[in-house]
């Protein structure tokens, strides 16, 4: 199946689509929807889906119809049902990435409380047991953030 990298649509005109409601949709509500969801100019926005349009013109995979000052686009089945397949498939492996950084933080949640029983039995390791137990420290922050940031991608 294509996805978006076939259509070579990039990620700002790719978070427009997703916005679309329906096939078809006119060239104003287009340029509108982009410059609410990236935030751009009115000249940035019409340039976006300019350029998008016309290389998806191109490729077929939209149809122009209307005049010039009223022009509607008329979007294939083929592309929109590429782009939520690819939605579909982004939030799968998001999650199985969550699901494995979430399993990492256990596993050294854990490590770090064998680090404090073995210092309980063997103080005089200390020096070597302090550098392990920071190490897993700094690794159980970094995955918290991680999971953290993978959370709010998941969420969207």
């Amino acid at each position: 199946m294509q996805n978006k990298n076939v259509y070579k649509i990039s990620n700002k005109f790719y978070q427009v689509l997703l916005k679309m409601t329906g096939l078809k949709i006119s060239r104003k509500e287009l340029i509108r929807l982009a410059m609410e969801v990236n935030d751009l100019a009115v000249y940035q926005a019409s340039g976006l889906v300019d350029r998008h349009v016309y290389s998806l013109k191109k490729q077929d995979a939209v149809k122009a119809n209307g005049p010039k000052n009223n022009r509607h686009y008329i979007f294939s089945d083929d592309l929109l049902g590429s782009l939520q397949a690819s939605i579909k498939g982004d939030n799968y492996d998001l999650a199985s990435e969550l699901r494995s950084l979430e399993e990492e933080l256990l596993l050294t949640r854990y490590e770090l409380q064998a680090y404090r029983e073995i210092l309980e039995k063997l103080p005089q390791e200390k020096q070597k047991i302090t550098c392990l137990h920071k190490n897993a420290s700094e690794k159980i922050y970094r995955l918290n953030g991680k999971i953290r940031a993978v959370s709010q991608l998941v969420m969207m």
